[in-house]
C-alpha cells in the first residue's frame, strides 16, 4: 500500500491518501481505521467496501482537521481516477461543512482545485508508471 500526505490551506487540513493496496494490506488498513477512532461496526463495513475493485472511501476527523482517503484497486486508469475524484468531492464537502462554506460555492471550487493541484504530481507519476509497466 502506498500512502501520501497533503496539507491543504492556511490551517493545514491534512489529507492522508492510501492507495494501491491489496489483501496483504487489510490489517494495516484496519489499524488505520481503528486508530482514527472509527467504531468496529463501521470499520467492518468500510473493509467490506474497500475489498471490492473500483471502490474508495473517505473518513474525516473533524476536530483534528484530517481526512483519510482510500482508493482501491481499479480495473483501469480511468476507474482509479474516477474513484479519486469521487472521494475528493467528499473531502471538499467535509472541509466546507467544517468551515460552514456552501459546498457548491466558488470558495469550495477553489478548494477542490487546490487539492487537485497538490495531488497532480502523484496522479501523473501513477498514470505514467502504469503506462511504462504496460497496464
Amino acid at each position: 500500500m502506498r500512502t501520501e500526505y497533503f496539507n491543504i490551506g492556511d490551517d493545514d487540513w491534512g489529507i492522508v491518501l492510501c492507495y494501491d493496496y491489496d489483501m496483504l494490506d487489510y490489517d494495516r488498513i484496519w489499524s488505520i481505521l481503528r486508530a482514527t477512532g472509527m467504531p468496529d461496526e463501521k470499520a467492518q463495513a468500510a473493509m467490506g467496501i474497500l475489498s471490492k475493485q473500483d471502490t474508495g472511501m473517505t473518513y474525516t476527523l473533524f476536530p483534528e482537521m484530517m481526512s483519510f482517503l482510500f482508493i482501491g484497486n481499479a480495473s483501469s486508469d480511468a476507474e482509479w481516477f474516477d474513484t479519486l475524484i469521487h472521494e475528493l468531492k467528499h473531502v471538499v464537502e467535509h472541509i466546507s461543512e467544517f468551515y460552514r462554506v456552501e459546498p457548491t460555492s466558488e470558495p469550495a471550487a477553489y478548494l477542490q482545485g487546490e487539492i487537485g493541484r497538490q495531488m497532480f504530481p502523484l496522479i501523473m507519476r501513477k498514470m505514467c508508471k502504469q503506462k511504462e509497466e504496460g497496464y
